[in-house]
């Protein structure tokens, strides 16, 4: 994200409009900030074909993309699909996908099915992990969690979360030996309803925060955003039970996944959120105080 917030207007124009004319589109308005954030700027503007978004993502961030671009290929209808990309600046340009599932309440997709749709984007994604990697998404494997444990606990706004933390680094350990590697598939840290577009048909957006994990790293995630028997689909659509060490211990570590994006933020982005490290740190020594197996 080269510009700031009253830049970037100016400075996306002329790529916005040439992008849109090699589509045979054109825009009918200005284009209006929408959102601002340390990680990611969103505008929106008027087309004859309807609303058009333009994301801005900052530099750690900005192969959401290429990243949604590569997904999309592989498996039609299951995330939100650009229009185009500007790689080089973290852009790119999307349709209005509509309401959002957290806005529809009971004519939203049910859990089931947005774990189902999840899922199959992880599996669509094995066919690109060498191109998603390209592009820039990161890799979290399970021996880099030690690493932002570390880097967390290090951290000058861990406070004294940092103190909780510190003791627990060989449990840390312990249970990312339960877990082990296996195979590498996107996995997004932020799923969640308002983030699901009901479509027809639901597709997934912002990805963003995605990393080339272990798929378990995930389960955590769809347990706080859908409860327990969505949980439960997840993990068994990966071939694993409920009740095993290596789900438990996955679970476990949901709060130091969630680290390894702040992490990765710009430093505006703790600036405007200084307690989330300590915050974070605080859960994960929660979590880990529990039973794992």
């Amino acid at each position: 994200m080269s510009a700031a917030p009253e830049h970037l207007v100016d400075e996306a124009t002329p790529w916005v409009d040439e992008a849109l004319a090699g589509l045979g589109r054109a825009r009918t308005g200005a284009i209006e900030i929408h959102r601002e954030r340390p990680w990611a700027i969103v505008a929106w503007f008027p087309t004859k074909g309807g609303r058009v978004w333009l994301k801005a993502n900052h530099e750690a961030f900005g192969h959401e993309g290429e990243l949604l671009q590569l997904l999309a290929d592989q498996l039609q209808d299951t995330v939100l699909e650009p229009l185009a990309v500007h790689a080089e600046q973290g852009w790119f340009l999307a349709d209005d996908g509509g309401p959002t599932a957290d806005e529809e309440g009971a004519a939203a997709p049910p859990a089931e099915a947005i774990v189902d749709l999840y899922v199959r984007t992880q599996q669509a994604s094995t066919a690109v992990l060498s191109e998603l990697a390209g592009a820039g998404v990161p890799t979290l494997r399970t021996a880099h969690l030690i690493e932002r444990f570390d880097a967390a606990v290090a951290h000058p706004l861990a406070g004294d979360g940092s103190q909780r933390c510190a003791s627990l680094r060989e449990t840390v350990l312990d249970l990312c030996g339960r877990i082990g590697d296996g195979d590498l598939v996107i996995t997004n840290s932020d799923v969640k309803p308002s983030h699901v577009f009901v479509g027809p048909p639901p597709r997934l957006f912002d990805w963003g925060d995605a990393v080339l994990a272990n798929p378990l790293l995930g389960a955590g995630t769809i347990r706080r955003s859908f409860g327990d028997p969505a949980m439960k689909q997840f993990v068994e659509a990966w071939g694993r039970d409920i009740s095993s060490p290596a789900v438990a211990a996955a679970t476990s570590l949901v709060d130091l996944v969630n680290l390894d994006v702040w992490l990765r933020d710009p430093s505006a982005a703790l600036d405007r959120h200084p307690g989330q490290i300590n915050k974070l740190l605080h859960q994960l020594a929660d979590r880990l105080a529990q039973p794992h197996c």
